[in-house]
């Protein structure tokens, strides 16, 4: 049974390692949650608090307890007493032995603490809302991770989609411009350059299929995977919006409302405040009850051992009231200090308030930045991709544009699309800081 519960257990471990060949952003999601180390850290969190919660009703309910003893003795004296208590001393020792056979069983309650435990239950309740809040903040967090970092090898193959088509445009120069030298438009000069672009083209391709491995790499490390890189990349980066479209406003208000990282601070102040209830409930007197029940027998000898049905019975029962009038300041000294706790955790709250809100806003300006970013790559690539034809064109036809132009005009092209790639990148890395700090997707 042990070992099926472990093949049970280790199946959906293993089932999620396996990486399927064409990787969606959401099958990384998924896969994430299962075996992120951080991610899981956060959500075994959860038991901890579930067992002081657990521990906390605990303190509400009565205590029950039951014992089973069994006892000998054995004496050797030479001295007693007489029925009229005086000491009487024999010529050789005596010897006795004896044995005590003893059940009971014991409940008890407390009636009424100053609502200590009531509070510390709640308290508890809190924590467990704190505990959820962090696992929620945990996993918005893994999810700007997975996200960053399948976009980052997203952009690496895009890149390395660019310089593989660099490659087959500078062997494509090369052939027109080795057709020109044979025919006398083109100098040898013109036929070397045309060469050594050719092999740091080659050189360019080697290095960004070297990138594309090491961003699978770290995609599969925030994954929590082992293994090596064999799959392809499903989703390429998502639409490119205007920011304007945003309500900032309804941004932050969202953001505030329903951020964990806010909630979970909100639950701590919670947290503390009860506890420093439970801490002035000290003061209280405190009222308990217990009733216990016993069976037990003496015998001489040591007959009595392993006696499980005693004759003799017995119960007894008892309330008490407790009146704390002194100790020394301690009680004092712990509701200060649980007072100033729950002040720091509320001031802790509203900085976390405050931080959240001035993050969505610098989150906002940095994706309106971006977008315009965008805009700016996007003219300048179908500028350099016109002028590029146009010398593309020019070059063939022997038009009075040399090989240095030419490379010159390829050179500018392969940078500004090399460059819009990197800020549609940056696009999709503000948007997904934009919705970590907001908690939610923001998209129209």
């Amino acid at each position: 049974m042990v070992l099926l519960a472990g093949l049970l257990l280790a199946a959906p471990a293993a089932r999620a390692q396996e990486l399927p060949t064409r990787l969606t952003l959401e099958d990384a999601l998924r896969i994430a949650k299962a075996n992120n180390p951080t991610y899981l850290q956060a959500v075994n969190g959860l038991e901890g608090a579930a067992a002081q919660e657990r521990q906390a009703w605990g303190q509400l309910l009565p205590s029950l307890s039951t014992g089973l003893d069994f006892s000998g003795s054995r004496s050797r004296r030479i001295s007693g007493e007489s029925d009229l208590g005086e000491v009487v001393v024999d010529s050789a020792f005596r010897e006795s032995t004896g044995s005590r056979a003893s059940q009971r069983v014991s409940l008890s309650v407390t009636l009424f603490d100053g609502f200590g435990n009531l509070n510390r239950l709640r308290a508890e309740r809190a924590g467990m809302q704190a505990a959820e809040a962090a696992v929620a903040a945990a996993e918005l967090q893994l999810r700007q991770e997975v996200m960053a970092a399948y976009y980052e090898a997203v952009q690496a193959e895009r890149r390395l989609e660019v310089e593989e088509a660099l490659l087959a445009s500078a062997r494509e120069q090369l052939g027109m411009t080795e057709q020109r030298f044979q025919i006398g438009s083109a100098n040898r000069e013109d036929v070397l350059g045309a060469q050594v672009t050719v092999s740091n083209r080659e050189r360019a391709v080697l290095q960004a299929r070297g990138e594309v491995e090491k961003s699978q790499l770290g995609l599969l490390r925030v994954l929590g995977v082992e293994g090596e890189p064999g799959f392809a990349l499903e989703d390429d980066f998502p639409e490119v919006f205007d920011p304007a479209r945003l309500d900032v406003d309804a941004l932050v208000g969202a953001a505030v409302a329903s951020s964990p990282r806010v909630l979970q601070q909100v639950a701590e102040a919670r947290r503390a405040e009860l506890s420093a209830a439970a801490a002035r409930g000290q003061r209280w007197p405190t009222i308990s009850g217990s009733v216990s029940y016993g069976r037990g027998i003496d015998r001489r000898g040591y007959g009595a051992f392993f006696e499980l049905d005693p004759p003799n019975r017995s119960w007894s029962f008892n309330i008490g009231v407790e009146l704390p009038l002194f100790d020394g300041f301690r009680t004092s000294s712990q509701i200060a200090q649980a007072e100033v706790a729950a002040a720091n955790a509320r001031q802790r709250a509203r900085a976390e308030r405050l931080a959240v809100e001035t993050e969505v806003e610098q989150a906002l300006v940095d994706l309106v930045n971006a977008y315009r970013a965008v805009e700016l790559a996007d003219r300048a690539l179908a500028l350099s991709q016109e002028r590029l034809e146009l010398t593309q064109e020019r070059y063939r036809t022997g038009t009075s544009v040399s090989f240095l132009q030419l490379q010159s005009a390829i050179d500018q092209a392969a940078s500004a699309e090399q460059g819009a790639i990197v800020a549609r990148f940056n696009f999709v890395t503000a948007l997904v800081n934009l919705e970590t700090k907001v908690g939610r997707e923001v998209r129209p």
